[in-house]
């Protein structure tokens, strides 16, 4: 997965968006053959980018120190 991810920013939003994505992947496609990159991105790695710009949004809500921006993620 990490091969097929392009990543530009903070590393710990790009750490936690790949966890996430992977935890999705492994829930709804358990046989992981069957997964073509449009559903992987469509099911996967918007909803983890999405959760994770919740959280930094939150955060920033709370201090004005952290951005309430996350890395720019894409697949390759």
């Amino acid at each position: 997965m990490k091969d097929h991810i392009n990543a530009q920013g903070d590393l710990r939003d790009t750490r936690v968006v790949e966890r996430l994505a992977c935890g999705y992947l492994k829930l709804l496609f358990p046989n992981i053959e069957s997964v073509s990159m449009e559903q992987f991105n469509e099911y996967c790695l918007q909803p983890a980018i999405e959760l994770r710009s919740n959280i930094r949004r939150q955060m920033a809500y709370l201090d004005p120190e952290f951005s309430p921006y996350i890395a720019k993620i894409s697949l390759l």
